[in-house]
Order: structure tokens, then sequence, then C-alpha cells
């Protein structure tokens, strides 16, 4: 008997170019317009003291916005640092969180 088909098996495969781009972006140094996004991004979707996103109207921690802390992450330590700080003087990021080598 033969396995069925597998419906998303398609999907998958028309966007194989799209998450080789990205793969490929992240292995090297992005460009200043992704570090500039990450900046935007961060800015813009940073969650209020009431735990909420203010662009999505959702809950904090929005996916765009862990997406571009990831990015800030990466690429600039010490925005992400001060994007953290200002998380944990809201009372939204725990005490005594520091990002080195040793949570890689």
């Amino acid at each position: 008997m033969a396995p069925a088909p597998n419906a998303e098996c398609a999907a998958v495969d028309a966007e194989r170019p799209v998450l080789d781009e990205a793969a490929a972006a992240m292995r090297n140094r992005p460009d200043v317009d992704v570090l500039d996004w990450a900046r935007e991004t961060v800015t813009e979707h940073m969650p209020s003291r009431l735990a909420e996103c203010r662009a999505c109207d959702g809950p904090a921690f929005c996916p765009p916005f862990t997406n571009a802390l990831a990015v800030l992450d990466r690429w600039d330590h010490s925005r992400a640092r001060r994007v953290r700080a200002v998380l944990q003087y809201a009372g939204l990021w725990p005490d005594g969180y520091v990002h080195d080598g040793r949570d890689d």
C-alpha cells in the first residue's frame, strides 16, 4: 500500500527558496537594512507596562518584537541590553538577566 501524499509538502517546497535565502542571510552579517528594521520594530512593538503590544493590540512579546529582539541579540548587543533594561524597569523582564556566551 502506497503512503498517502502529503498535502503540506507542496507548500514547504514552494517556500524553500525563501527559507534558503533567509538562512543564507543569517549566516552572514546582515546589512544595515536588517538592523534598521530590527531597531524600528523593537521601538514600535515595545510592550506597555500593562504587558500589551501597542502596535498589534495583543499580548506583550508579539512575534515581530521577539524576532527583532533576536536579531539585536545577535548583531547589536548594546541595543538589546538597553531594551531588556527598559523591560526590566517596567517589570516585564526578570532581574539579573545577562546575555553572554554561557547561554548559547
